[in-house]
């Protein structure tokens, strides 16, 4: 049985897995411009690997890495395989990897499209080599990698979940790599190994599923101070506040007029996001007051003493006004 050189091929996919990075959320339709797709290296032998990648071309001049929401096929699917964005050679020959990359339209999710999504379509060729011989057998490299548990949207990926092994010693490359923050969903984890020794063991890759469940939105909504009743709800009262972009929508709406008691209030949330958060409710309180009875105005008492007459021509002083009361 004839292999391949272990060095050439481990060179060639240390080389395509510095060029592997994962993809970034989808840009907005109006500045999406283009779409390039690269296949890192170009030329690998039967049994190697390339690095696909796919770039989008915004009309700003920047770009962004869009290879996790691409999809890809093959132009012979006998002379190579696609798996977590690596294509592996199969049989010697030349082939077409054809990209497609679809956006919706600007503030609609995939399943809410009203209009068709703007695709965009690249492809890049890769040659496949006869896999050289060498004396000697190289022996397999043995990955054991069980499925991890299950993280919430927000929880970034750490050695929980990139905790794979081998059965020699070598090093591990991720895919997605640690840090790294996951869309809510099944995603699938990939990993390959570059052993030690590579004159004696062979790389190997490995994958996994993660489910990323949805994160749960925090709504605060402080006590409420009591209102008069005949007060109508307005933002006084309506003042809840979540920690992730959304509408609340309270029951009941501003402007009711309570009656008389201990009142309950409910807002609900609905997350920007709704494919990462889920819904929300929240519930307060308030207390209508009935309003403070008016109290009786007392009448001052004035006192006035009777005056002395005055002869025609004198002029009124405080002699004659010269009333008091008991108020001020």
């Amino acid at each position: 049985m004839r292999f391949p050189p272990a060095r050439l091929i481990c060179s060639r996919l240390i080389c395509a897995l510095l060029m592997l990075i994962a993809g970034c959320a989808n840009p907005s339709p109006e500045t999406l411009k283009s779409l390039t797709v690269t296949a890192t290296p170009a030329n690998i032998d039967v049994g190697g690997a390339a690095v696909l990648k796919a770039v989008a071309q915004l009309s700003d001049g920047t770009t962004q890495d869009v290879t996790s929401g691409t999809q890809w096929t093959l132009s012979n699917g006998s002379l190579a395989k696609i798996g977590s964005g690596i294509l592996t050679g199969n049989s010697p020959g030349t082939v077409t990897v054809q990209a497609s990359y679809s956006v919706s339209p600007e503030g609609q999710s995939s399943s809410a499209w009203s209009s068709s999504p703007q695709t965009l379509n690249s492809s890049a060729q890769v040659t496949i080599g006869a896999a050289p011989t060498v004396a000697g057998t190289i022996a397999p490299s043995i990955i054991t990698w069980n499925p991890p548990g299950a993280i919430q949207y927000g929880t970034a990926l750490s050695g929980v979940q990139l905790d794979a092994t081998a059965n020699v010693p070598g090093a591990f490359s991720y895919t997605a790599a640690a840090g790294t923050i996951l869309k809510a969903g099944e995603q699938t984890l990939s990993a390959v190994f570059t052993p030690a020794d590579t004159k004696s063991y062979a790389t190997a890759t490995a994958s996994v599923n993660l489910t990323v469940t949805k994160a749960s939105p925090i709504i605060a909504w402080p006590p409420l101070a009591p209102v008069t009743q005949g007060a109508a709800l307005s933002s006084a009262q309506l003042n809840a506040v979540a920690n992730v972009p959304g509408t609340l929508v309270y029951t009941p709406a501003a402007g009711t007029v309570l009656p008389l008691g201990i009142r309950p209030l409910t807002a609900t949330f609905s997350p920007a996001d709704p494919s990462d958060y889920t819904s929300a409710t929240a519930n307060n309180s308030l207390t209508v007051q009935a309003a403070p009875t008016p109290t009786a105005a007392i009448a001052p008492v004035i006192t006035w003493k009777t005056l002395v007459a005055i002869q025609y021509g004198t002029t009124l002083s405080g002699v004659q006004l010269n009333a008091t009361a008991d108020a001020p």
